[in-house]
């Protein structure tokens, strides 16, 4: 049997969303204490599993930050990490999905 862990931004009120929506997440206050958590925790994850606004949001970001110069080295090392992991994607909506491997 396979571990699930969540990893999820969300409010001290259980939102996980901010004042312009789902993905306005600026109230995270992502510094370097977050960044080792998030690479400890993602470490250990080979698989990841989303929705059709989180994948969208994902693959429009990720993917430049791979080559970016001006990415950071945690941004590059995420994105690398993101780009090989197998992405499971939970959608009735999403038209096309180049950057998964499996689309429910």
């Amino acid at each position: 049997m396979r571990q699930l862990t969540l990893f999820l931004y969300s409010s001290l009120d259980g939102y996980a969303e901010g004042p312009n929506g789902a993905m306005d997440i600026v109230f995270v206050a992502y510094n370097e204490e977050l960044e080792q958590f998030a690479n400890k925790v993602l470490s250990t994850a080979d698989t990841v599993l989303c929705g059709r606004q989180t994948y969208e949001m994902m693959y429009g970001y990720w993917p430049d930050m791979i080559n970016n110069p001006e990415a950071s080295e945690h941004e590059q090392n995420h994105a690398n990490w993101i780009h090989n992991v197998q992405k499971v994607i939970c959608s009735t909506t999403l038209q096309s999905a180049d950057w998964i491997t499996v689309h429910y």
